[in-house]
């Protein structure tokens, strides 16, 4: 229940401030959660931490292309 209060609560504020709530809650909490699970997923198929710039390099050349 507590949950679902949260998530309405985030969907209104991002309603009424759209682009600028979006763009703090990635400056200030989404780097770090989709460099963890980067790390994560890259840990998972048996690279180090030296091959997280790589994988996001990747990732990026993946996402001009397409």
């Amino acid at each position: 229940m507590m949950m679902m209060i949260m998530i309405s609560i985030i969907v209104t504020v991002l309603n009424a401030y759209g682009v600028h709530v979006l763009q703090l809650i990635i400056i200030y909490y989404g780097i770090e959660f989709l460099w963890t699970k980067s790390g994560a997923l890259i840990g998972y198929f048996g690279f180090g931490p030296e091959y997280e710039v790589v994988f996001l390099i990747l990732i990026k050349l993946f996402n001009i292309t397409v």
